[in-house]
């Protein structure tokens, strides 16, 4: 539902890209994130929190499943503010089709930055690229005595005192998918799907070697 990576799919399936190859997605938080805002974030991870979107958005893209994982995590920062939960995660995921997706999930960005998250892709094909800037957009800047910040007009913007974005858009469609009795666009299946595949980034980060899924 996010514009920029519909958009990017329908480019995938268009064959503008050629074969995907490589894909690099990046989504980070500041540490305000585990540390002010989320009273549960010790007993989860910034994997389960973001990678979860991650994971999702890869195997979209690719429209392939992942074959085998190699990740590695830290735990400091955050431990020393009294949250135990892993600081990031930076995972290789190869697909089972030859593609490779390159992750990172980290949240202890700086407070001072102009946004929360920090969300970027690069999509290598054969005979194409795509970068996408989901967060420092530049569609509206602004500057004020206190901070600098790039407003969201994506996600979950109000115009005219009404919420719209994709955000809605996606609940939209699964409240329309129960009333019409329609299979939603992100299935059970998918949802199995992503949460093998951070159940292996998870294995790998904790035993320091790659992860076949089974």
């Amino acid at each position: 539902f996010n514009p920029p990576i519909a958009n990017s799919k329908t480019a995938i399936e268009k064959g503008e890209l050629g074969d995907m190859r490589l894909m690099t997605i990046r989504l980070n938080d500041t540490i305000a994130v585990p540390t002010d805002w989320l009273s549960w974030a010790g007993r989860s991870s910034v994997l389960w929190f973001l990678g979860s979107h991650c994971v999702d958005v890869i195997r979209w893209l690719f429209a392939d499943e992942v074959k085998r994982v190699f990740a590695v995590s830290r735990s400091d920062v955050l431990k020393r503010r009294g949250v135990n939960t892993p600081d990031f995660f930076q995972a290789i995921l190869e697909m089972k089709r030859g593609g490779v997706a390159s992750l990172e999930n980290c949240w202890i960005v700086s407070k001072s930055a102009p946004v929360v998250f920090d969300f970027k892709l690069e999509l290598i094909g054969s005979d194409g690229t795509i970068y996408l800037d989901l967060s420092h957009h530049r569609a509206m800047q602004k500057y004020t005595k206190a901070a600098a910040s790039y407003p969201d007009v994506m996600c979950l913007p109000t115009v005219h005192g009404k919420p719209l974005g994709f955000c809605v858009e996606s609940i939209r469609h699964f409240i329309e998918c129960v009333i019409h009795d329609r299979e939603p666009i992100v299935t059970g299946e998918d949802g199995l799907a992503a949460t093998k595949v951070l159940c292996a980034i998870q294995e790998s980060a904790q035993q320091g070697a790659p992860v076949l899924l089974r």
